[in-house]
């Protein structure tokens, strides 16, 4: 059974990685609007990156994902996501860097 916490957490990470698609997080404001402290909006940014969200910080407070990244649904043909997959194996024991 999922708690309610783990809820309220999986909904504050999705309303933020929709922020980061059309924008920015600004940590005090997306504190105000979700009524949390900015120490918890830092603590799911965190989450985000260790996800694999390429995001990074623009300036003290504020985040985006990289130039070019979205979260739009991609086009991809069966072989195409197949090898994202396989290739997805290869590189990750290389570290964060790939």
């Amino acid at each position: 059974m999922i708690q309610f916490r783990n809820l309220k957490k999986l909904n504050r990470l999705l309303y933020l990685l929709n922020i980061l698609d059309s924008g920015e997080i600004q940590v005090q404001r997306e504190a105000r609007e979700l009524d949390v402290t900015e120490r918890t909006i830092q603590r799911d940014i965190n989450d985000i990156d260790a996800g694999g969200f390429p995001i990074y910080k623009a300036a003290p407070g504020v985040y985006k994902f990289i130039e070019g990244f979205s979260l739009k649904k991609m086009n991809l043909t069966e072989a195409e996501a197949s090898l994202l997959l396989v290739m997805q194996d290869v590189i990750s024991p290389l570290g964060k860097p790939f």
